[in-house]
């Protein structure tokens, strides 16, 4: 409960000063949302369906698309370093994030 009043006092802090302070806009673009939607949705059939590391290595694949630059090198190393924290989750907190 501690916890959860100091992230709420951040979290109103973060957005009083955001509104004090004058930035950039933010533009919302449909290009760069929709993959990101497709993405999530792709890692949550997969993971559900299939196994988990699919649904990670679609994940990023399809997020990837949103970026300006893509590369698969990149996102192969994303996706295995994602792979890799969730196989230290399940083997050193015994969750079960059906991997295989």
């Amino acid at each position: 409960m501690l916890v959860s009043g100091l992230l709420g006092v951040i979290a109103v802090l973060m957005i009083a000063r955001a509104l004090a302070s004058r930035g950039p806009d933010l533009t919302f673009s449909v290009r760069n949302i929709a993959p990101v939607a497709a993405g999530m949705g792709a890692f949550a059939l997969l993971s559900a369906h299939v196994n988990t590391m699919l649904g990670i290595f679609a994940m990023v694949f399809v997020v990837s698309l949103a970026g300006s630059t893509w590369s698969w090198r990149h996102n192969l190393a994303t996706a295995a370093v994602l792979t890799a924290i969730a196989w230290a989750l399940q083997l050193l907190l015994g969750l079960n994030l059906g991997l295989i």
